[in-house]
């Protein structure tokens, strides 16, 4: 796993988002859908620390 910085996207607050070695990560969202309609491969999901929001992280593997 690696840690990357991201913008919650209910809050705002900078966070860091685990995701797995050899991806990149396309976007972050409270809307949920296929990783497809994000131009991702995959998805998790991920709480923030300072609103406890949960959201949806998407990911695609590194060229």
């Amino acid at each position: 796993m690696k840690l990357e910085k991201v913008l919650c996207p209910v809050c705002g607050s900078h966070i860091l988002a685990g995701i797995p070695l050899g991806q990149s990560i396309v976007c972050v969202s409270v809307t949920s859908g296929k990783p497809g309609d994000f131009g991702a491969a995959y998805k998790s999901s991920s709480r923030c620390k300072s609103c406890n929001k949960m959201f949806a992280c998407y990911t695609k593997n590194d060229d």
